[in-house]
C-alpha cells in the first residue's frame, strides 16, 4: 500500500507537452509515475515508467489500473493542427 506522499499515478497519454511536465513534477515529488503512450521513443523524466500502448488496449489497462491510486487522462486522438484544419473530427 502506498502512502499519501508516494502514490502510484498513471498518466494516460502522458507523452505530450503537458504530460511530460506533469510526469517530471510528480516524479520529483516522490510519486511512482507510469505513462501510457502509443509512442515509446520519447524522453520522460527519470524515475517514470513508460508503457507502450493506447487507451484502447484493454488488456494492458486491466494489468495497470488495479496498481494505480490516481489516473490522469491526457490522451487525445487529435493534435491542435489537425483539429484546426478539420474541426469536424
Amino acid at each position: 500500500m502506498t502512502t499519501a506522499s508516494a502514490r502510484s499515478i498513471l498518466l494516460l497519454g502522458g507523452a505530450g507537452f503537458i504530460g511530460r511536465a506533469l510526469c517530471a513534477r510528480l516524479s520529483a515529488s516522490g510519486h511512482d509515475v507510469h505513462v501510457l503512450t502509443r509512442g515509446t521513443a520519447i524522453e520522460i523524466a527519470k524515475g517514470c515508467t513508460i508503457h507502450g500502448g493506447g487507451i484502447e488496449n484493454t488488456e494492458l489497462l486491466r494489468r495497470l489500473l488495479p496498481r494505480m491510486d490516481t489516473i490522469v487522462h491526457l490522451a487525445s486522438a487529435t493534435t491542435p493542427g489537425l483539429s484546426a484544419a478539420t474541426p469536424s473530427l
